[in-house]
This record gives C-alpha cells, sequence and structure tokens, in this order.
C-alpha cells in the first residue's frame, strides 16, 4: 500500500518504466548468477513474443509412443 501513490502518479505521467519505479522506492539490487539470468526474457512488444513463443518447444512434442 505504501507503493500505491507512487505507482498512481506515474501512471498520470505516462511513465511505464519499471526501473524508473524501483529509482523512487526503496528497492534493493541483487546479483545474480548468468543461469538465473536465463530463466528471465524481456518481452516488450507482441511481435517479441510470438518469437519467443515461436522458439519455445512443445512439451507434448518430445512423447516417444
Amino acid at each position: 500500500t505504501r507503493t500505491a501513490s507512487v505507482i498512481q502518479q506515474q501512471l498520470e505521467r505516462g511513465d511505464l518504466r519499471v526501473m524508473h519505479l524501483l529509482e523512487r522506492l526503496q528497492s534493493v539490487r541483487i546479483g545474480t548468477t548468468e543461469e538465473e539470468e536465463e530463466a528471465f526474457v524481456n518481452l516488450n512488444t507482441p511481435a517479441s513474443y510470438e518469437h519467443y513463443i515461436m522458439g519455445q518447444r512443445n512439451p507434448s512434442s518430445d512423447s516417444t509412443e
């Protein structure tokens, strides 16, 4: 609830950047390993999302039946 007013102000300004929000809040940046970073994908557009999905293998296609 402490962040609601900060988020509202940012949205009213049209600023949708999460990093700007984190700069205004009491946040802590932690380090990650390369393996941990691979768990996160930056998908900013429908096109990048589609590209990501098309590159994923369908788990059901791995069946050896």
